[in-house]
């Protein structure tokens, strides 16, 4: 099945009593990239705002461990907590970060 073929875009600053078309593919490409760019731009907060916005949210956000997960997190590893953990991983997923599949380590 052919795909539809555009033949011409009409210019955006040109007004529908007397519209302005671009028939070259380079530039109907632009007319395209320009318009959405300025869909994604509109309603942006000024970089003041959006700085004020991040504060804001920063401020909220708890930045420190509770004891309770500070201990938890300095508590030593044994052998058989990591074997544990290997033996109730599944079989047959992706390789982590090692490149290494489960299976090797079990």
């Amino acid at each position: 099945k052919p795909r539809d073929t555009i033949i011409e875009l009409r210019k955006l600053d040109s007004t529908k009593e007397d519209p302005l078309y671009e028939k070259r593919s380079d530039k109907m490409a632009e007319l395209v990239r320009d318009y959405y760019e300025s869909l994604q731009s509109e309603g942006l907060a000024t970089s003041t705002e959006r700085q004020a916005a991040i504060e804001n949210v920063l401020g909220i956000i708890q930045t420190q461990l509770s004891l309770e997960n500070k201990e938890e997190l300095e508590k030593n590893l044994s052998s058989d907590n990591i074997s544990e953990v290997i033996n109730i991983l599944p079989n047959g997923k992706a390789p982590g970060t090692d490149g290494l599949p489960y299976e090797f380590w079990k």
